[in-house]
């Protein structure tokens, strides 16, 4: 079918001649726009060797190569001239070597091909993030030893003044990483320390007075705006309030009328009286009061914070120079020793490679050569470049051979140096239509429904000004429905939940989470998606939806445990997918365990691993058996108890450990990883489950990794590999797991969802704090202000005006951020939308939505994504909000409660247990299908209740000491050697027996219900059993079973199942089965035993599954009441 293109696609595909920047809204197909034009230049006879396409991400390198290529063919297909046809099959055949490649990898080119001009040696190395950081930090502690050696005065006055190492040393770092993505980095450095030594009006004239100067009189603004407010509350015949007003609302325009400098500025705002407002014969308008405090509080804090402050200026910036010099000379030295390490190693990092790239490109021959080589250059993502990579482009580009495509309302990296406002200036010099340049707007949006673009341009046409958001949510910028996304469709819509907020975050998410579960269940019933393109229609499934979170990794697993308890399957992404994927946390878990093995968590994990085996009832029993502060002694404890069940697995794990930490001593690091996954049978478990290539292929990228590691930095022992390994994970820099997709809800960031999309998508916790911690940190830096710094003096903290004007910008920048997030949250939707927010003061901040303008001010001093959305809702009659009752979705404790207080029964602490113990593998291909589950856990059945903890139980007789101590002896017994006519005695004397052979403990001797069991075996069941020519007793099983047979779960995914099988034998060639059972019974035998049903018929499916007999019976052996019940 041949695409069909707009006129605005139309003229970003045919313009000729000239460099054009194209801004791309969300879902408008810029990607297509952009491949489709280099498939179009290559029909008409440019070369693709010829083309540069600079894209963001590897992933998307990949991607357009295929897309290229796929369109080359696509028209050599189509075309009649033969010679055309041929030529557009070579271009095809060329795409994966052309010049398609991350900004990085073309720097990589340019410095191989220049490394002569650079110093370099030609067999450097790239050296990655991860690597990189733990380099610097080496070169950081070398600086610092140096200096505090030299007993260097500078030195360690700042390091009191930074009130210790961490902060100095964080500071630092960050400094150096802003610095790296600037083109001079220390030009930038000296210029902004050349501001601490100006004085008076040459001091207050610098941009960053002036820009303290601008958002002052945006205050002051807002001061106005409530003033008018107010005003406009007040009745006609409040003539003397009227004009009391009005004095007022004259003051604050003169205060704004273009005052040359906060000196002039200063002198107008004392110049401005809030006289007492008189309400003489009048009544009272309270808001109309609340209004003008408001307006006073701005103007107030204006002048506490330059009163005296002017004049003091220039005196605290020569005060905290000596510090910022002695700063700036630290990163120098590190920067220095950091260099010269990885000159030793022969490699560079990513700013290496910018730098180096711009440095050769500072040759006018190699400029050249690039610029003659490139006809065409693309840059895809543009929102995302920082001033450094804008300057390798301009280096090598001409006057009309650019394509730029972005979208700047989708850049939500400032935090990797990427610079919005380059996008934004280019924009705007382009739209003036500058020489051989022209700027076209994508807007038409072929993702999303009416419904859900109408309320993306409802918040956003009121929120995003130029004042507030660094651009204006104008017509250009505003999204158009497709016509066929305007077709009637009951799933399209827009929904707007609130419900009021917990004391703590976690509950507050389980809140919305069970909101989002009740909806989820509700659509699923009903809810039918066509697709578009074949117009066949399906049920939803799970995995159409999105769950979004500013920030996935507080409250993520909240969200992900609640949606399992209400039957709703979800996988969360933390970290890019390849440490969230099951076989790489196993095997981290068990390098960490061989590096120490008494750490709980690593050995916990491993435990529970298929590489040893045990279920959650077995840790649980070594938790309640044993007393010991970790539990390695707890498996030493078991391993030396010869009477535990456990103590053979105990011993095992213990030997295993030992002679894989001596190997460790004896082999290089990746040998000895590769020899961990062959003789643990890890690798090959892993490639037997589904997707199981995939799998290996993560677990290989690991090897790599470490060979990598002992490469680049000549160490190989396991301590320091998992230090790498752990700053990977925080840096998530290496790509995704490779698995199959589930079946599942995904719960995401907004920023992890970027370039995605969902039939529908939650977006949640829009009622969080917005983080603003990054203006509160000790040195605040922007790029055409300076550095702003705030250091103890002796016994003081001064605070100066500039750090005061960045920290402003800063927020201001953080809340333009913000903005932008929310709308690539929104706009990830392609049916329906739904918003899910919970606020702790429900009425007030309804309140103050139902009387906000949005207005600049108050959109940029939002503390939450609600205070931008609820005043639109009151506005735009679709976002409606529903107001939900707490109540309606907290079934959790009150947050009164503390820790302290009593578990009420057993049951809790079973599950507080579990909670603890218990291992997740979340992972693409199912991420609700874990890779091995005990019955129990299947179950979730009711345990044994006991009104005190295990933990605290001593001598105590309870159910739980009875229930363990019945299975021992039932285990135990020799069958051969009972009396019929005296069952009480042999009992009696096969518990001495097992006692003094060391089977059981004398405690679990006195908790033994000796009269129940021979109860049992006078009855005719028992008979049974003691005919049998095979009983099998405490019977362990692990055998895989297919997910769906084991869970509600469409996946086929191979789970292992595990569990202890109390006693079977066979009668007739099938099997009985009997499960034990020590509970007190208070309800129908019956009803009793029809509780466990569930659980014998798995241990069941297992038996038949392992024996390969059917079985033919299952009995439920209420031992208190002297029964058996068939189930």
């Amino acid at each position: 079918m041949k695409m069909k293109w707009t006129e605005q696609q139309q003229q970003a595909l045919e313009i000729e001649g000239e460099s054009l920047i194209v801004s791309a809204a969300a879902g408008s197909g810029k990607t297509a726009v952009l491949s489709e034009r280099i498939s179009r230049l290559c029909a008409k006879g440019a070369e693709l060797s010829r083309i540069l396409v600079v894209t963001f991400t590897e992933a998307a390198t990949a991607q357009m190569k295929l897309r290229i290529e796929a369109q080359l063919y696509k028209a050599a297909e189509a075309e009649t001239v033969p010679e055309t046809a041929r030529r557009l099959r070579a271009q095809a055949l060329y795409a994966g070597r052309a010049h398609i490649s991350t900004l990085h990898k073309f720097c990589l080119y340019i410095i191989k091909r220049n490394y002569y001009l650079l110093g370099l040696d030609p067999a450097f190395k790239p050296l990655d993030n991860i690597g990189g950081s733990m380099l610097l930090l080496e070169a950081l502690k070398l600086a610092a030893e140096a200096l505090y050696e030299a007993s260097d005065t500078a030195f360690l006055e700042l390091l009191a003044a930074f009130e210790g190492e961490e902060p100095l040393f964080k500071t630092a770092l960050g400094l150096r990483s802003f610095l790296m993505s600037q083109p001079a980095p220390w030009d930038w450095l000296d210029n902004s320390l050349n501001l601490y030594s100006l004085e008076g009006t040459e001091l207050l004239a610098q941009p960053i007075y002036q820009s303290l100067l601008k958002e002052y009189c945006s205050q002051a603004n807002q001061s106005i705006d409530l003033l008018k407010a107010g005003r406009e509350l007040l009745p006609q015949e409040y003539t003397a309030q009227l004009s009391h007003l009005d004095n007022e609302i004259m003051l604050l325009n003169y205060l704004v009328l273009e005052p040359k400098d906060l000196s002039q500025y200063l002198s107008r705002l004392h110049g401005v009286k809030f006289n007492s407002l008189t309400w003489r014969g009048r009544s009272k308008i309270q808001r109309v009061c609340d209004l003008r405090d408001a307006a006073k509080g701005i103007i107030n804090k204006q002048r506490e914070k330059l009163d005296g402050a002017l004049k003091t200026e220039a005196e605290k910036l020569a005060m905290q120079k000596p510090h910022l010099e002695a700063l700036f000379s630290f990163v120098r030295q590190v920067d220095d020793i950091y260099s010269a390490l990885k000159k030793e190693r022969g490699v560079i990092d990513f700013s290496d490679m910018e730098h180096l790239a711009l440095r050769a490109l500072a040759d006018v021959g190699v400029a050249s050569t690039l610029k003659n080589k490139f006809d065409y250059i693309f840059v895809d993502e543009y929102q995302d470049s920082s001033r450094i990579q804008e300057s390798i482009i301009n280096a090598i580009r001409k006057d009309s051979n650019m394509f730029l495509v972005g979208d700047v309302k989708q850049s939500i990296y400032r935090f990797r140096q990427a610079d919005p406002g380059l996008f934004i200036e280019k924009l705007e010099e382009f739209e003036a239509q500058a020489k051989n340049s022209r700027a076209i707007h994508l807007n038409m949006n072929f993702r999303s429904s009416e419904p859900v673009i109408d309320a993306i341009n409802a918040v956003f046409s009121r929120i995003m000004s130029k004042e507030a958001a660094e651009l204006a949510y104008d017509e250009n910028a505003a999204l158009k429905c497709a016509e066929f996304n305007k077709e009637a469709d009951a799933l399209a819509g827009v929904e707007f939940h609130l419900i009021e907020f917990s004391e703590f975050e976690a509950v507050s998410a389980k809140m919305e989470a069970r909101l989002a579960a009740k909806r989820i269940h509700e659509l699923m019933k009903t809810g039918v998606l066509c697709n578009r393109l074949s117009g066949i229609s399906r049920p939803l499934r799970y995995s159409d939806f999105a769950i979004l979170l500013r920030s996935a990794k507080p409250v993520a697993l909240d969200w992900a445990q609640t949606l399992a308890d209400m039957g709703i399957p979800a996988y969360v992404q933390l970290t890019g997918g390849y440490f969230d994927s099951m076989e790489v946390k196993v095997f981290l878990s068990l390098l960490r365990l061989l590096d120490n093995r008494r750490q709980d968590i690593p050995l916990l994990s491993a435990l529970l691993s298929p590489v040893f085996g045990f279920s959650e009832a077995d840790l649980i029993e070594l938790k309640t058996c044993y007393t010991a502060s970790s539990f390695f002694e707890r498996l030493m404890l078991c391993e030396n108890d010869a009477a535990h069940p456990l103590a053979l697995s105990a011993k095992k794990v213990l030997n295993r450990l030992g002679y894989f930490q001596r190997e460790l001593q004896l082999l290089p690091l990746s040998e000895f990883l590769a020899k961990l996954l062959d003789e643990t049978g890890f690798y090959n478990c892993i490639g037997a489950l589904t997707n199981g290539r995939e799998r290996q292929a993560n677990l290989d990228a690991l090897l790599k990794r470490a060979r990598d590691y002992s490469e680049n930095f000549g160490e190989s022992d396991l301590w320091s590999f998992l230090q790498y390994m752990e700053e990977a994970e925080s840096k998530v820099e290496i790509g995704p797991a490779q698995a199959g997709a589930a079946d599942v809800v995904r719960v995401l960031s907004m920023h992890a969802a970027k370039g995605l999309e969902f039939p529908i998508v939650i977006c949640a916790g829009l009622g969080k704090e917005l983080n603003k911690t990054d203006s509160k940190e000790k040195l605040l830096l922007e790029r055409t202000l300076g550095a702003g710094i705030k250091l103890r003096i002796g016994s003081v903290k001064y605070e100066t005006l500039m750090k005061e004007a960045i920290k402003l910008s800063v927020l201001n920048q953080r809340a333009a951020e913000e903005m932008r997030v929310l709308y690539v949250g929104m706009s990830r939707a392609q049916k329906r939308l739904l918003l899910i927010g919970s606020t702790k003061k429900l009425e007030a901040l309804i309140e103050k939505a139902q009387q906000s303008k949005l207005s600049p001010y108050e959109c940029q001093n939002a503390k939450s994504f609600l205070d931008w959305l609820l005043p639109v809702s009151f506005e735009y009659e679709e976002l409606k909000a529903k107001v939900h009752s707490a109540s309606e979705f907290l079934d959790t404790p009150a947050p009164g409660k503390t820790l302290a207080e009593p578990i009420k029964n057993e049951q809790a602490l079973l599950e507080a247990l579990k909670a603890h113990l218990s291992w997740q593998y979340p992972h693409e291909a199912a991420a609700l299908t874990p890779s091995k589950r005990s019955v129990s856990e299947l179950l979730q059945t009711k345990r044994i209740e006991s009104a005190v903890p295990l933990f605290v139980e001593t001598s105590m007789q309870t159910p739980k000491k009875r229930g363990i101590a019945a299975h021992a002896v039932l285990a135990n017994l020799n069958f051969s050697a009972y009396n019929r006519q005296n069952a009480d005695c042999f009992v009696k004397s096969e518990v001495e027996r097992l006692v003094n052979e060391g089977i059981i403990s004398k405690a679990q001797a006195e908790s033994a219900p000796v009269q129940e069991i021979a109860g049992f075996l006078r009855s005719g069941l028992a008979q049974r059993l003691l005919k049998s020519q095979r009983v099998e007793r405490e019977l362990e099983f692990s055998v895989y079973m297919p997910a769906n047979t084991l869970m509600q779960t469409e996946s086929t995914e191979p789970v292992l199942l595990q569990g202890v099988i109390d006693c079977c034998f066979l009668e007739n060639g099938k099997w009985v089965l009997l499960d034990y059972k020590t509970d007190a019974v208070y309800k129908a035998l019956e009803d009793a035993a029809q509780e466990h049903a569930k659980q014998l018929e798995l241990y069941s499916k297992a038996l038949s599954e392992l024996t390969k007999l059917p079985v033919a019976k299952r009995y439920v052996v209420l031992l208190s009441k002297d029964t058996a019940v068939a189930v």
